[in-house]
């Protein structure tokens, strides 16, 4: 029997929590509390906020940490130099490839240093990364996630399922430590490595035995879930949204999965590095940014339409190992109207999250073609009922295609043709279909819908960032 909304307010976080996982579950309701009342702080309010927290992050990672240090003697500066956002801005971005060659330059290294955990990454994106992570961390992405899960209406305690693909959790899951945590959290985990109809069946069925009110899962797993509700006719939970993460959501994902399920779909944003970045609210106008724990950046780059760019974050509470303009490897844009959501809170929003730099295809003139199109050209070709882009060659795109039945490859080769007429004009690259029975995931249980193998397009000698 799972416990109840009560039960996990009262006795799990300030109770169990600093018994089963060492964590001061006290100061996640404390941390709770101060986030939904800074939901609604003024845009004025949460500058001021961030900055003071940006101040004293640049001084402990200038005191502490010999790679930063250097980074500000780069453009002659003390941390008493940056003086606002601007003079931010001229601090030369953390890439992926600094973090793997630097990590023990980047931890903090004074004699009081903050306690760490040394994580990794899944390696997904073909990098894989040890980080360096505040103990006290979880307690503020825990806060801070039960908030953003009251947009949906999903109240702290209340039954929450996850459906989640990753290969790590594997032996975590059988473990007596973390079988108690879920219980006493009110979470039904499960972790999917086949996703057969039986599987998916009797996981569906489980759901609904559990009344899960919301379902946290990758992308991709919750087609592979639907699918298999609409083909076997399986009843569906109660659910009052759906999580989607890990993987870009595109629109007409969102619009088969909640068709199925009969609920809104609510994008989450977030990477392994910093934790959740962003959060769709109600209004699903835009992700609103977590600005009380990372501030965030867009560089817009010119070869890619509508202010699309890289996102830059700065985790504001990880003194153990600064990110500062940590350039996430990510595509995005800013909202029309960053601070002016339906919903009435004034976070700022991203008007979406396309995918990764990786993500992005480029012809063979260099001229990058967004993730969005490819998968337009796939999606929407006739006898594909799933498919994974692989770009080899700047003049070749090869297609994993999972068949509907009665499709040859001939067939299918002859609709990507068509589709691509439509969606990026004639000849602008050779096809090849590869057909399959599934496609398979990245280690991390994610599914790399489109992968370009070919070096990226030259960046200059520098990234030259102003913030919004």
């Amino acid at each position: 029997m799972a416990p109840g909304a009560w039960f996990v307010r009262r006795i799990t976080y300030p109770l169990l929590f600093p018994v089963l996982l060492g964590v001061r579950g006290r100061e996640i309701l404390r941390l709770h509390r101060h986030y939904r009342e800074s939901q609604h702080w003024d845009p004025e309010r949460m500058r001021q906020w961030q900055w003071q927290r940006v101040e004293r992050l640049l001084t402990h990672a200038h005191t502490n940490s010999p790679f930063y240090r250097r980074r500000l003697e780069s453009i002659g500066a003390e941390p008493g130099d940056i003086r606002g956002f601007e003079d931010f801005a001229r601090i030369p971005p953390l890439t992926r490839e600094e973090l793997q060659a630097h990590l023990e330059e980047l931890l903090d290294q004074s004699p009081n240093a903050v306690p760490h955990g040394i994580h990794f990454t899944s390696g997904s994106t073909g990098t894989p990364l040890r980080f360096g992570v505040d103990t006290a961390r979880y307690t503020r992405v825990r806060a801070m996630l039960h908030r953003n899960q009251e947009w949906i209406g999903l109240a702290m305690g209340d039954r929450h399922a996850y459906l989640w693909a990753a290969f790590s959790e594997r032996d975590i899951r059988k473990t007596l430590l973390h079988r108690i945590g879920h219980w006493a959290m009110n979470q039904l985990f499960h972790c999917v490595y086949d996703l057969t109809d039986e599987a998916l069946a009797e996981l569906n069925a489980q759901m609904i035995r559990h009344r899960s009110k919301l379902l946290t899962s990758f992308t991709s797993t919750l087609m592979t879930y639907a699918d298999a509700v609409r083909r076997l006719d399986l009843p569906t939970p109660p659910f009052l949204g759906i999580i989607s993460t890990g993987e870009t959501l595109f629109p007409h994902q969102r619009e088969l999965i909640e068709e199925t399920f009969g609920c809104r779909v609510f994008d989450r944003y977030g990477n392994m590095e910093v934790g959740d970045i962003a959060h769709e609210c109600e209004a699903h106008d835009g992700l609103h940014l977590n600005e009380e724990r990372v501030y965030t950046e867009i560089q817009p780059d010119p070869e890619l339409p509508g202010g699309l760019g890289d996102i830059l974050v700065t985790d504001l509470d990880n003194m153990s190992m600064p990110f500062i303009r940590y350039v996430t490897g990510d595509l995005g844009r800013w909202h029309s109207d960053p601070t002016g959501c339906p919903c009435g809170r004034p976070l700022r929003r991203l008007a979406d999250v396309q995918g990764r730099r990786y993500d992005i295809i480029r012809d063979r003139n260099g001229t990058a073609i967004n993730g969005l199109v490819i998968e337009d050209i796939g999606s929407g070709a006739e006898g594909v009922a799933a498919f994974q882009c692989v770009q080899r060659s700047p003049e070749h795109l090869l297609f994993r295609i999972v068949p509907r039945p009665g499709f040859t490859a001939e067939q299918i080769l002859a609709n990507l043709r068509e589709r691509s007429k439509i969606s990026i004009g004639p000849d602008r690259f050779e096809f090849s279909v590869e057909l399959v029975d599934a496609i398979a995931p990245s280690k991390s249980g994610k599914l790399r819908q489109i992968v370009s193998e070919i070096s990226p397009a030259p960046r200059g000698d520098g990234l030259h960032s102003s913030s919004s």
